[in-house]
């Protein structure tokens, strides 16, 4: 009874905040994660109709019809037209789709993740609403880190083995927790560069990064670590290596003994998922071609899967996945992340700090999308276009409305 309480209420509190576009997806961002464990319960509101459903919709009327009726705000911000095109390829595969509940269900998440997109770079003008925006992205990090650190005494995360549990506070897995820090590490890394690397930002940083190796996500961590070398490519003129290489060393050296101990998993057959998701990848690509045009229809992967194997299986590679799903459909979503990156190397000399971080954010992305299915996930990819929508705002208030504000 207490969930659909808390979600009436937050329901109610988000049609009050529609006249405070900015407060509505702050408050969204934070009350959708928090509530995430309710969706993996699999609670219902009434019927079968899901206890979280209230939220997204709002959202999603709210965001459309303020791009409609409002004169500051657009349909049409940077690369939504790539965003746009995902979205219609996903509806044309619904010619061949497998299961057209499933279907309808992701294009549901599509449209909700576009909304955020939307909102964001609507409701962000000027500096301080930017920094707003990543301040509350910090706020629920240090929220699901404290709910986190309680797994530890309560024996409730993910088992590992010895006296070591794998934390995954609000998320139905360690691993997805560990790719919501990073991308917390990365608002918390953006409010550094612009506001200085103050007492409060060190303690968040350093709770934030003990949460990020207890939560044992090995593909975060080689992300991380790569996307960070990858962009420092762009920076060498602004950036010495040692300021990059030292902090990972350290970080290593503190905490090498739990970092090596899960890396040694790799030498367990039961242990070691990443050869057998290259085998699977192998047989999937067989399956791709059969419908390379329009897909097995969006969102399908797994009963398609289930219907050959009488299991239900994720093939933990989020472009493998929408190549099997929608087709050819599925350049659109690459598009949307390859011109992003460009736009940010291109604008790299305007307010080079955060630019930077925008730049590992999506290499980040990128390379965690081979080895995890995420585009699926109402948290983390909202999350993710959040950071995207708030960086390309920020840089055109940067080009437009004068230097650093």
């Amino acid at each position: 009874m207490l969930p659909k309480i808390a979600v009436v209420i937050s329901s109610l509190i988000l049609i009050l905040l529609s006249f405070y576009p900015l407060a509505f997806i702050r408050f969204y961002i934070v009350i959708r994660t928090l509530f995430q464990p309710f969706a993996n319960k699999h609670l219902t509101l009434f019927g079968n109709f899901p206890i979280n459903a209230p939220l997204p919709l709002i959202l999603l009327f709210y965001s459309y019809l303020a791009c409609i009726f409002r004169q500051d705000f657009s349909l049409f911000v940077p690369n939504s037209v790539y965003l746009y095109l995902f979205l219609f390829w996903s509806l044309l595969s619904l010619i061949n789709s497998f299961n057209l509940y499933a279907s309808f269900a992701f294009i549901f998440k599509i449209l909700a993740v576009i909304s955020v997109y939307l909102l964001v770079y609507n409701s962000i003008e000027s500096a301080e609403d930017f920094k707003k925006i990543h301040k509350t992205v910090v706020f629920l990090a240090l929220i699901t880190i404290f709910y986190g650190f309680c797994q530890i005494f309560l024996k409730e995360g993910q088992p590992f083995y010895g006296p070591i549990v794998r934390i995954k506070s609000f998320f139905s897995s360690a691993n997805e927790f560990g790719i919501f820090l990073s991308l917390a590490i990365i608002s918390n890394l953006i409010l550094v560069a612009i506001e200085g690397f103050e007492k409060q930002y060190k303690i968040f940083l350093s709770l934030m990064i003990l949460a990020y190796i207890l939560a044992l996500n090995r593909g975060s961590w080689i992300a991380m670590t790569t996307s960070i070398f990858l962009s420092y490519f762009f920076f060498r003129d602004k950036i010495r290596l040692r300021s990059i290489v030292l902090p990972i060393a350290i970080i290593f050296l503190i905490f090498s003994p739990i970092i090596i101990l899960r890396f040694l998993q790799l030498e367990n057959p039961a242990e070691n998922t990443f050869v057998g998701r290259i085998n699977f990848w192998k047989n999937m690509l067989y399956l791709i071609l059969q419908h390379p045009l329009l897909g097995f229809g969006i969102g399908t992967t797994e009963l398609v899967f289930q219907s050959l194997t009488g299991r239900k299986i994720y093939p933990h590679n989020d472009f493998l996945r929408l190549f099997f799903e929608i087709g050819f459909g599925s350049i659109f979503y690459i598009l949307f992340l390859i011109k992003s990156l460009l736009f940010f190397i291109k604008n790299k000399a305007n307010n080079w700090k955060t630019n930077f971080l925008f730049i590992v954010s999506l290499f980040y992305w990128l390379i965690i999308s081979i080895p995890q299915n995420i585009v699926n996930n109402v948290v983390l990819f909202p999350l993710f276009m959040t950071l995207i929508a708030s960086g390309l705002k920020y840089n055109f208030l940067i080009n437009f409305e004068g230097k650093h504000m």
